[in-house]
């Protein structure tokens, strides 16, 4: 935890995010670092449901995503089964990789009804046009959140807190203003 503390207080550098603190945190997500990041796809499947390597089974599939696709689709936090068996650091976890592919006994990780019923103020960025979910299940999915406030953010990424400033000070400044936080 300390080191995670240390690590945040890095984040900025005068207005802008820190070299140090963005490269310590593309290291944490390695698979030369964290190997398991990439069994991570395999965590959150649909309640009932198998991921049988969904980033595979699109590449075959669909037009949009393939070899003979144009332009051509770059991916993004997803894995693939080859990684397991070309990428020395992940061989090790090829078996548990094809075992959670398979695994179609997963719960539901957030119960929608608690959810629904919160009173804890949660403020969220929702990204325009966001690389891995599209505006719309963003704002459903707030709307099916009690008290969450919800802003939208034309940040051209998926990471809008780190790469948009002004999102993130208007987000604090709208939280800081309401009394449900303490505002002033």
């Amino acid at each position: 935890m300390a080191a995670l503390h240390k690590l945040v207080g890095t984040a900025w550098a005068g207005d802008e995010l820190a070299v140090d603190f963005i490269t310590s945190v593309g290291a944490s997500t390695l698979f030369t670092t964290s190997p398991l990041f990439y069994l991570q796809e395999y965590t959150y499947g649909a309640p009932g449901c198998a991921t049988r390597w969904t980033a595979q089974r699109l590449y075959e599939s669909d037009p949009d995503f393939g070899p003979g696709s144009h332009p051509f689709c770059f991916y993004g936090e997803v894995s693939f089964p080859w990684m397991f068996q070309q990428i020395a650091l992940l061989q090790p976890f090829a078996g548990v990789a094809d075992e959670l592919a398979r695994f179609a006994q997963w719960g539901s990780l957030y119960d929608l009804e608690l959810l629904l019923h919160n009173t804890v103020p949660i403020y969220a960025v929702a990204v325009a046009d966001d690389l891995y979910v599209p505006l719309s299940e963003q704002i459903r999915t707030a709307r099916g959140i009690g008290s969450c406030w919800l802003m939208i953010s034309s940040a051209p990424d998926h990471t809008s807190l780190m790469n948009d400033r002004a999102a993130f000070s208007r987000l604090l400044a709208f939280a800081s203003a309401r009394d449900d936080v303490g505002g002033q």
